[in-house]
């Protein structure tokens, strides 16, 4: 949907970066075809796969709907064709929306957001403890 409520496709190209980790999310995506790759930099910098993803599922909706940051970076692994929604469309839905659903979809963000924020916090401090080999590593022991 443009702002005239009418729906925008995008197409990628088999390889094409469609948005990277860090990025700000201002649209989420539906597939419609081809394949969509989930990455994510793992502790050395190269990129990991998460998922794969297909037709008739969706992928971007957490950086819209927590307002952080791209939580991970997404690229074409086939001539791909997806429908864009917008942050401000999705507003707009929402402020027509049964209150009722508009409230539940603010709490279900919130409840995201929250998750993500407690696994992010986790990483960083099983990052961060030493693991056994670690430990045998300085001590030398095998």
């Amino acid at each position: 949907m443009s702002a005239g409520g009418s729906l925008t496709r995008k197409r990628f190209a088999e390889g094409d970066l469609i948005f990277m980790e860090g990025d700000p999310g201002d649209e989420t995506f539906l597939i419609q075809t081809g394949k969509i790759e989930i990455i994510k930099r793992d502790a050395t910098g190269m990129f990991e796969p998460v998922a794969v993803l297909g037709p008739g599922q969706v992928f971007g909706e957490m950086a819209l709907a927590t307002s952080k940051p791209r939580a991970a970076g997404a690229r074409a692994l086939a001539d791909s064709e997806v429908i864009a929604v917008s942050r401000a469309q999705v507003a707009a839905k929402l402020k027509d929306a049964d209150p009722f659903i508009a409230a539940l979809f603010r709490i279900l963000a919130g409840n995201l957001e929250a998750i993500v924020a407690r696994k992010s916090k986790e990483e960083k401090r099983s990052a961060a403890k030493p693991t056994a080999q670690d430990l045998d590593a300085l001590t030398g022991e095998e």
